[in-house]
């Protein structure tokens, strides 16, 4: 979070890693951490950031099927481009974004 939050200059770091980990203190374990791991991102506030279980995820990969995946692309006036992403939920479904056809190239 510290390193690629898009609010990362804004945050009280030592306050939130203080919250977080008195949150997490007596887990026994990774899944008694995620109500801890959700309120820091919930108090991080940046409105981008999402936790996912490992259930969640393989939900949510198994329901985005790789060809929903693709950007699509138009060629504006005046050499400009307009790209529509779908939405992701996580940095591991970024995968489908790095596996699509490079672009053609400009005629």
């Amino acid at each position: 979070m510290e390193r690629h939050a898009l609010v990362r200059d804004e945050v009280d770091w030592p306050k939130l890693r203080q919250d977080a980990l008195g949150r997490a203190k007596g887990a026994s374990g990774p899944a008694d951490t995620y109500e801890a791991i959700e309120q820091a991102l919930r108090d991080l506030g940046d409105g981008h950031t999402t936790f996912l279980t490992p259930e969640e995820a393989a939900r949510t990969e198994d329901e985005t099927p790789d060809d929903q995946v693709l950007p699509q692309g138009q060629r504006l006036p005046g050499g400009l481009g307009h790209l529509t992403l779908p939405p992701i939920r996580s940095d591991t479904a970024a995968g489908p974004y790095l596996r699509a056809a490079p672009p053609q190239s400009a005629r």
